[in-house]
């Protein structure tokens, strides 16, 4: 079975329904219903629990004598509003400065994991940022954090309007960017997977434990670059592995490096 997605007694059935219609997962009623309940309902698989506020995901595990533990994860928009701030005090921010992203630009986040990234640069462009990710799981996580936004006043606002412009979809992004029509968006963008990631914080073992870890590949960056009108860039760890493995200058910038290629 699909990851389930529920309410609390808060939460919006309506949205329930349509973020698992749209990313093919399965829905339920609350029905007063424990997590227990809801976590047997699944089969096992992780819920998704909405409130008006926040948005949960529960999960089991066993621990080494055999025992299950409830696993609690809060959907958090966490790095992202930080950055953001900076951005609103006017900071320079590494993603932005290497992308050279221009008010109304179209940008494609090939690998929307947490959607920080995606954040800044609809915040960036002003536009709509279509965004994939192929576990389903994660890009309904996402789609409801970036509708909950914490934070307040001018920050609360900018992350709320700035996630409205974020077309979140279910899908592998190496089938879609084949499928896409040359020079359909300014810039594409990768953060895959690293190797060994750097990020302690809790909410990013979501991503550990449910986006793929593949490799990009030539292949998908040939793509990639057909369809950008200006070029495609790539973050990695400050190691710069999987630049140097993808024949890419880096360009150093603070935590991460980063890769540009012109579109072709």
């Amino acid at each position: 079975m699909p990851a389930l997605i529920t309410t609390s007694p808060s939460g919006d059935e309506a949205e329930a329904r349509e973020i698992a219609a749209r990313f093919g997962l399965a829905y339920a009623a609350r029905a007063n219903r424990l997590i227990d309940e809801l976590l047997a309902l699944a089969g096992g698989s992780p819920v998704l629990v909405l409130s008006a506020r926040t948005a949960e995901l529960f999960s089991s595990t066993q621990d080494e004598h055999g025992a299950v533990q409830l696993v609690r994860r809060r959907a958090t928009l966490g790095m992202a509003l930080m950055r953001l701030a900076h951005v609103l005090e006017s900071e320079p921010d590494s993603l932005l400065r290497a992308s050279g992203l221009r008010p109304g630009e179209v940008v494609i986040d090939a690998t929307l994991g947490l959607g920080c990234d995606a954040l800044l640069a609809a915040h960036a462009t002003g536009s709509t940022v279509i965004a994939f990710e192929k576990s389903p799981l994660l890009a309904a996580f996402t789609q409801a954090a970036l509708r909950r936004p914490s934070g307040k006043g001018r920050l609360a606002k900018a992350a709320l309007d700035a996630g409205a412009r974020i077309d979140v979809r279910a899908g592998d992004h190496r089938e879609v960017l084949a499928s896409m029509p040359d020079k359909s968006a300014d810039v594409i963008l990768f953060d895959p997977m690293f190797r060994a990631p750097i990020d302690a914080a809790p909410v990013f073992d979501v991503v550990r434990d449910y986006a793929e870890m593949g490799q990009l590949s030539p292949e998908t960056l040939l793509q990639a670059r057909r369809v950008a009108r200006r070029g495609v860039l790539i973050k990695d760890s400050p190691r710069g592995t999987e630049l140097r493995r993808l024949g890419v200058t880096n360009l150093y910038a603070r935590r991460f490096l980063f890769g540009w290629l012109d579109a072709t």
